[in-house]
């Protein structure tokens, strides 16, 4: 979503890759960096375990329009910037054999 933060630089921002994660409403004072639409859902376990490929019938599930996966808020002088997936902030390693790159 067009926004201070995806327009504020040079460089234009067009895309935000998400691994999982989840979707949030947000309030009314709140600006939106990325929106979720009809192509996804939000699941609900009881156990995150739970969620395997395929994803079993009986967890519920909500439609996802209208959830945010990433929002701000102005804060002082600054800003809260909250993401529904944390994958992206953080080294990743993927397999129990994985081995740092260097």
């Amino acid at each position: 979503m067009p926004n201070e933060i995806t327009a504020g630089s040079s460089t234009e921002i067009d895309s935000i890759m998400c691994w999982g994660g989840t979707g949030f409403k947000v309030p009314a004072t709140a600006q939106i960096i990325s929106l979720l639409d009809d192509e996804y859902e939000i699941y609900l376990p009881t156990d995150a375990n739970l969620i395997k490929r395929p994803i079993p019938d009986d967890i519920p599930r909500l439609p996802s329009k209208g959830f945010a996966n990433g929002a701000y808020l102005r804060f002082g002088k600054g800003r809260i910037v909250i993401f529904g997936d944390g994958a992206p902030f953080s080294a990743q390693l993927y397999g129990i054999k994985s081995e740092k790159e260097e």
